[in-house]
């Protein structure tokens, strides 16, 4: 049994440009599933070797309730959940061996306590490309379908399947200082979750949320 303060990898916001948005240097930083009364969702955090932190929220994805949800259709609800399933696919084949499987899992839960639990602490030291962007507020964040992260030691820069899309946004959006950017506000969800009203970019640092 051993006791260890880790020291902080994360400093401030990612800094994301044209040049960048696709780059090695970077690693997991964190992955968490959490749950609340009215949701579950799993946080995947990144860290470039500046100390610039990147983060992103994937939501359970759930059928509408007399139009309260997110997805209102059978169809769209198999598009969302094949769009997770490829981000967090191409995160295990990053990290772990080409012969790791999940196998079939009928629950957005159960799937993400098991690849949390495959993920070991020690694979947050290697080195990953990995794809960030902007939300529309401004906060550095990944994307939510596609390739995300692959292991440049196995995928050669000019074998990646990683794509600049146009929709994109790889500039920051300037607000004024009077509004803070914010990367989740309760009232752009379509239920309650258990967290403060706004999640400031300081917050996903200190990693408060």
């Amino acid at each position: 049994m051993s006791y260890e303060v880790k020291k902080k990898r994360g400093r401030g916001p990612m800094v994301i440009t044209e040049a960048n948005a696709i780059s090695t240097g970077r690693y997991l930083n964190r992955i968490e599933f959490r749950k609340s009364e009215k949701a579950k969702y799993l946080i995947l955090e990144v860290v470039d070797t500046e100390g610039g932190v990147a983060r992103k929220t994937f939501f359970e994805p759930v059928m509408s309730k007399e139009g309260q949800g997110y997805v209102d259709t059978p169809e769209r609800l198999e598009k969302e959940v094949t769009k997770f399933v490829g981000v967090i696919e191409s995160l295990t084949k990053a990290l772990l061996p080409d012969t790791y499987s999940t196998g079939k899992i009928e629950s957005f839960e159960d799937f993400c306590t098991k690849v949390q639990n495959d993920i070991s602490s020690d694979m947050f030291e290697k080195e990953l490309r990995i794809k960030c962007v902007y939300d529309k507020n401004g906060n550095p964040t990944l994307p939510s379908f596609g390739t995300v992260f692959e292991d440049p030691t196995k995928v050669p820069e000019d074998k990646t399947r990683m794509k600049i899309f146009e929709r994109d946004r790889l500039v920051k959006v300037e607000m004024d200082d009077d509004n803070p950017i914010t990367a989740i506000d309760k009232s752009d969800l379509p239920f309650d979750l258990d967290i403060p009203k706004v999640i400031t970019a300081q917050d996903l640092i200190d990693g408060t949320v």
